[in-house]
């Protein structure tokens, strides 16, 4: 009975680990899932190593013997897959590889599952010694060499990816020491039923590093704990920031209305006016950006269905901007489809699309022009508006470009700048646009300027 000394022993800390794993609050993440899936096939594949070498002592009854050393090779190579996910999953290779590699390995994993159970298999059964020859038990080894090699390749790769995380790759240098060890022992010892053993350690190891429940919602509270300060900084500096950014249109308000008075002709008069009706404009958009950004966080954005003229919607909100862009002296250029015209939607959430990202435009846009281009697809009376707003601004960088939708997001070119703005208005442009299940994208180049496209549905008449 010496033989079955270790799944013995494998037993007993599967058991264990199983009991203080479940006993206690853990994150559910793939890598738990994993883990957890492997204390039970540790468990159990242990325990048929027991069982088929009591079957052996018992009956000696070879086919059925067969049967159980068959099942053995097959959690084994189970086993094998299991770690090898779990080893990809702690490297975090590139997507795409990963996809790639995941798919060949699962392939190659039913193949030889399917090979294993199909082909002969000779037991060999004397005094203590139970093991296997032939085809069958060859398949088996084949696999566990492969999943070997792969681990010490994705354990190098962790190594000299990320030396902090060494701790993470304790547990797959155990295990490739034990394959080595495991290989020499089999020479040696053949009578040794050590798999079991071995793969019970492996979990102990990785309860006490990567998968102590306790270490991981510790890092999960660090993690979240870091994300609130990150937000609580956000958003304190965009208080300080929008208290700038509604002073100077405030600012420019009352000066011009003092200048109305001292103003000697209507002229002049006038062209005050229209300086308080662009800060004003500037205002209610910051104001109206304030509101909508609130009210997509607590998810009290609501469509309206009305019956609108989207030519009429274009020239409102063109006209907002009329001064700024005669005052930039930008080209404007206008295409418009001539068949969009009664539409039925909420042509507020338009209004609001149209007017972030023609300001927007004309904010990063010092010359050259801006380019207003609406084509529709009707298709079963709807119709797909296609907006695209250009320009031949500053452009922006792949940096910018991964964070452009984040709320109270600036370039950091930008920021401490000239160019006013709070950052919201691209944040509020994509949430109304999602809302009305539409999308966005953008293309933009550094000093050659930028592209945003609109899709958004709305209906032909009622």
């Amino acid at each position: 009975m010496d033989a079955v000394i270790l799944p013995i022993i494998a037993v007993l800390i599967d058991v264990t680990l199983i009991i203080l794993f479940f006993s206690k609050k853990h994150i559910k993440n793939t890598e738990t899932k994993i883990y957890s899936t492997m204390l039970f096939l540790t468990l159990i594949f242990a325990l048929i190593g027991i069982i088929t070498f009591i079957i052996a002592k018992l009956t000696g009854n070879l086919s059925l013997i067969e049967i159980f050393q068959k099942l053995y090779m097959l959690l084994l190579i189970i086993l094998d897959y299991y770690s090898l996910k779990y080893c990809f999953i702690v490297s975090n290779i590139n997507i795409k590889y990963n996809k790639i590699v995941k798919f060949t390995v699962l392939g190659i994993t039913f193949i030889s599952m399917f090979l294993l159970l199909v082909l002969p298999l000779n037991v060999i059964f004397e005094k203590n010694l139970l093991d296997g020859e032939g085809l069958s038990y060859n398949i088996a080894v084949f696999y566990s060499l492969m999943t070997f090699l792969i681990i010490v390749i994705l354990t190098l790769f962790l190594t000299f990816k990320n030396r902090d995380t060494i701790v993470k790759i304790i547990p797959f240098l155990i295990l490739i020491f034990l394959y080595v060890l495991g290989f020499i022992l089999r020479t040696i010892y053949r009578e040794l039923i050590f798999e079991g053993f071995f793969y019970s350690y492996i979990l102990l190891i990785m309860y006490h590093t990567i998968e102590n429940p306790d270490v991981k919602m510790l890092n999960e509270v660090i993690l979240a704990k870091n994300q609130i300060e990150k937000n609580n900084k956000v958003k304190s500096e965009f208080i300080s920031s929008m208290s700038h950014e509604i002073r100077t249109p405030l600012n420019a308000i009352v000066g011009y209305a003092q200048l109305i008075d001292y103003a000697d002709t209507l002229e002049e008069a006038k062209e005050n006016s229209k300086e308080i009706v662009n800060a004003s404009n500037t205002l209610l958009n910051m104001l109206s950006n304030v509101l909508d950004i609130s009210m997509v966080e607590v998810n009290s954005l609501e469509l309206r269905e009305v019956k609108y003229d989207f030519q009429k919607l274009l020239n409102d909100v063109l006209e907002l901007f009329k001064y700024k862009i005669d005052s930039k002296k930008i080209k404007l250029e206008i295409k418009v489809d001539k068949n969009i015209n009664e539409l039925v939607g909420d042509p507020d959430k338009i209004k609001r699309i149209l007017a972030n990202l023609i300001d927007n435009a004309i904010k990063y846009t010092d010359k050259g022009k801006i380019i207003i281009s609406v084509s529709s697809e009707i298709k079963n009376k709807c119709c797909t508006l296609k907006i695209s707003v250009s320009d031949t601004g500053k452009g922006m960088d792949e940096i910018t470009l991964k964070h452009l939708y984040n709320n109270f997001n600036r370039s950091e070119k930008y920021v401490n700048s000239s160019i006013s703005g709070m950052g919201l208005g691209l944040s509020i442009t994509k949430s109304l646009t999602e809302l009305m299940d539409g999308s966005i994208n953008c293309k933009s180049e550094v000093g050659k300027g930028t592209t945003f496209n609109v899709e958004i549905k709305q209906r032909i008449g009622f």
